[in-house]
């Protein structure tokens, strides 16, 4: 069993929360840590962050969105 999965005995450490327009226009994945052990849990971040943290990044459900999605679910508390 890996270290992250000792630590953290999780199927994902994250959920999928929408999408972030970057300055370049392109989309980036954003996560919510849900390892309840991790010092990050709770907070949302991308997927390199996942990376360079050891995190397991869930599956992300492909399907197209409009790109204010996530910032109207940021801004609605969702």
């Amino acid at each position: 069993m890996s270290e992250r999965s000792s630590r953290y005995s999780r199927e994902s450490d994250a959920i999928f929360i929408g999408w972030r327009l970057t300055p370049g226009g392109s989309r980036l994945a954003q996560f919510t840590i849900t390892a309840k052990e991790h010092p990050f849990s709770g907070f949302t971040v991308s997927e390199p962050v996942l990376r360079n943290l050891n995190l397991q990044i869930p599956r992300i459900p492909f399907r197209e969105s409009n790109v204010n999605e996530f910032r109207s679910s940021i801004k609605n508390g969702k």
